[in-house]
């Protein structure tokens, strides 16, 4: 039997929680010229990627991430919405994120997130560790062979 409940599938059949991440998508032809080669046309949003780690359910943490987005004042600090100001044409697309990897421990997903963040140009997250470049080129060959 398949379960829809995609993060609750991968933490009881990978016995883990999840490392995440989503992308943005466009409402609309991007108004700023920071979008780059990422654009393709205007099609697929910016590029930006949001990476984040949770050790709870993967759909509360996005739900709860897409209220924060939508809730947000002014001044908020939240990368989500700062990207939104820089790029007003851009969406979060809370429903495309995917799991990236997993660990059981906190630390094990702190380590797969630095990793992502370090290795995906588009991150638009603070990772919650920082890995040495020593350490991303140690760390590589392990998380290249389970993406």
């Amino acid at each position: 039997k398949v379960e829809t409940h995609k993060g609750r599938y991968l933490q009881d059949n990978l016995s883990t929680s999840t490392t995440f991440l989503f992308g943005f998508k466009l409402k609309a032809r991007p108004l700023c010229g920071s979008t780059g080669k990422e654009n393709l046309g205007g099609r697929r949003g910016s590029g930006a990627r949001y990476i984040a780690q949770t050790g709870r359910c993967l759909n509360d943490r996005l739900r709860e991430h897409q209220m924060d987005a939508e809730r947000a004042a002014s001044d908020s600090q939240h990368p989500i919405v700062i990207h939104g100001r820089k790029c007003p044409g851009c969406a979060p697309n809370f429903a495309g994120a995917t799991a990236m990897g997993g660990h059981c421990e906190r630390v094990g997903r702190e380590i797969i997130e630095a990793y992502r963040m370090a290795t995906s140009p588009q991150n638009i997250s603070t990772p919650s560790i920082s890995l040495s470049r020593k350490e991303i080129i140690f760390l590589r060959p392990t998380m290249e062979a389970e993406r």
